[in-house]
């Protein structure tokens, strides 16, 4: 009887870790799951940026506006050319200005004068869903985390015979960071970069 006791007492045990390590099992696989689901921003990792952004495409201008494509997208701007001499090309960001009021220009057009008097040819994206551009994406935070993108793009399309430089202003300061860092990871190590300054 006693044997009979301890055998039944052995298959609670084995048949209850049976159950705990499935259980914990399938917890984990649930865990895992939820975890994926919860990162859908990660298409704006840094790295992932990189990996979209730098497609060239055509640059048209006409008049002071210029006019070139990001992932599909056409994105309007103000250039400012240069009478002369060409020293390099500035890329300007403005800062956050609200669609109602925004016009192409609004936030970079007093200095991007400055630097094009200066030798500087400056280009001044409007940033998709501004200025005539296509419009942005409908997820608000993925619209913002896109800019990079289209300054990486814009980038890949300017005409590779002068060096350029990057400048922002407020939300653009911190686009033109973003491109930087993204920049610092994929321009191959001992190679002077296109892009020489923020």
């Amino acid at each position: 009887m006693v044997n009979g006791k301890w055998l039944m007492v052995g298959a609670f045990v084995v048949v209850g870790s049976v159950i705990l390590i499935s259980n914990h099992k399938f917890s984990n696989s649930q865990i895992e799951q939820q975890i994926i689901k919860q990162l859908p921003y990660e298409k704006y990792s840094f790295e992932n940026l990189a990996k979209r952004g730098g497609t060239p495409s055509q640059i048209e201008v006409v008049g002071n506006k210029f006019y070139y494509y990001s992932e599909g997208r056409r994105i309007s701007g103000e250039v400012n050319s240069v009478v002369g001499e060409v020293k390099g090309v500035i890329i300007m960001a403005r800062g956050y200005v609200d669609k109602e009021i925004y016009k192409t220009g609004v936030g970079t057009h007093n200095a991007a004068k400055y630097y094009a008097e200066r030798g500087y040819v400056t280009y001044a994206p409007d940033f998709s869903g501004y200025g005539e551009s296509d419009p942005e994406d409908a997820n608000a935070l993925g619209a913002r985390l896109v800019k990079p993108v289209e300054i990486l793009d814009l980038i890949a399309s300017v005409p590779q015979d002068k060096p350029i430089f990057l400048w922002g202003h407020s939300n653009g300061g911190q686009i033109m960071l973003s491109v930087a860092e993204i920049l610092g990871r994929v321009e191959p190590r001992g190679r002077t970069p296109r892009v020489l300054g923020v």
